[in-house]
């Protein structure tokens, strides 16, 4: 009887005639983390959003009075600082799926600040709606839409929606007077966030053009994230009067607590809903991701290996569409400071993000072969060297068969 053969059992013939000539570690791991270390003068950073691709991180250095310094950084540009609207204090963030726009806030001269929008190298002012002060939390996939929160006039904070097109709109809030939007779905046409009702008490909005601002809670609630087509919100909700708990929202289920804890809150959700991110409230703050096959996971847990040193992943705030890449803050081991962090999930050799190195990851890569591209801009270059080469091919043969 003739015996059946996978694609991957035929190819992985090729391992001795590849290897020919070429030093590469079988060992080679996809997954990473990258710290981003503290400017002079800050006391911490944190990375507050990371682009579709993973090539463009944003956040702040901070200090823990009212300073702080908005930062990109870039796969070949490393950290660069964002500068102000004429003032010295900042921080980043939302970044487009492209990274091309950012936004956030910036001092001006006067020392109120205001929500921004940076380009190319220039940061625009979005100014408020006749207050002195907003800020800009989220940002549409192409960064035609923002969303934030603008004074109207003293002690009146409204969540706004400003477009390319129409400039800064009020959103209102649910019948209180104070209101902020910190999510936006891909398109801009959802918003999430938090506003007070008659009595002074905040509840997790949803925002569309048809429907205006609708609470998601009778309990007090904010909601920090929402899905590319804005079906699935996270955010925290009050439980019983017990504290906070990270949530996930949809129109189906309702409200659902991702966690028992006290004090969890999620922040980022990936652009179908699956994947939310955020922090856990046990002793001190850990890092979390949430899928429905697994549940919660604490990162420290899932990526000891890539702890040195007793090294922790504090807080994740945010995690790209596909649910590779996640940012946050952490504590580094090696400068005893709190530092912003890439952390990239994806198993060696798994191209797709399945969690399984198969047939199928080795396809991509065969097809891919001699193309350019980093591994946060094409996923089949494994090692990050730029081009998809015999490196990146042996790495998934290398992990053929050993299983999901």
């Amino acid at each position: 009887m003739m015996r059946k053969h996978t694609f991957g059992h035929w190819a992985c013939r090729l391992v001795a005639a590849i290897g020919a000539g070429l030093s590469v570690s079988a060992n080679s791991e996809a997954q990473s983390l990258r710290w981003f270390g503290v400017m002079p003068g800050a006391d911490y950073s944190r990375a507050y959003g990371v682009s579709a691709d993973g090539s463009v991180v944003v956040g702040a250095f901070e200090t823990y009075d009212t300073a702080s310094r908005a930062f990109r950084w870039t796969v070949n540009g490393g950290v660069q600082d964002l500068g102000a609207l004429g003032g010295s204090s900042s921080a980043a963030y939302g970044v487009s799926a492209d990274g091309s726009v950012i936004v956030g806030w910036a001092s001006i001269p006067s020392g109120f600040w205001r929500a921004f929008r940076w380009e190319n190298g220039v940061m625009k002012d979005l100014g408020t709606l006749g207050g002195y002060t907003s800020e800009a939390y989220g940002v549409s996939a192409d960064g035609s839409v923002i969303v934030g929160y603008a004074d109207k006039r003293e002690f009146q904070r409204q969540a706004f929606r400003w477009t390319t097109s129409g400039g800064m709109r009020n959103l209102g809030t649910l019948g209180g007077y104070w209101g902020e939007a910190f999510g936006v779905s891909a398109d801009g046409s959802v918003v999430v966030g938090r506003a007070h009702d008659i009595r002074g008490v905040y509840h997790a909005f949803r925002w569309t053009a048809a429907g205006g601002m609708q609470a998601l809670s009778e309990s007090e609630s904010e909601a920090y994230g929402v899905s590319a087509d804005g079906s699935v919100v996270v955010g925290a909700v009050q439980f019983a009067g017990y504290g906070f708990r990270a949530f996930r929202w949809t129109a189906q289920t309702g409200i659902q607590n991702l966690t028992s804890d006290v004090g969890s809150s999620a922040f980022g959700v990936s652009a179908d809903g699956s994947i939310v991110v955020g922090r856990l409230s046990i002793g001190m703050y850990r890092a979390f991701r949430w899928t429905e096959a697994r549940g919660i996971e604490d990162l420290n847990i899932t990526y000891a290996s890539l702890l040195r040193n007793d090294a922790e992943l504090r807080e994740a705030r945010a995690v790209s569409l596909d649910g590779r890449y996640i940012v946050g803050m952490g504590y580094n081991p090696s400068s005893r400071l709190q530092e912003a962090f890439l952390l990239d999930t994806w198993r060696a050799g798994d191209t797709n993000g399945d969690g399984c190195v198969n047939d199928a990851d080795l396809l991509r890569v065969l097809f891919a072969l001699g193309t350019r591209g980093t591994g946060y801009t094409r996923h089949e270059d494994i090692n990050k060297d730029g081009i998809v080469g015999n490196a990146d091919l042996l790495a998934v043969l290398f992990q053929l068969g050993q299983g999901c």
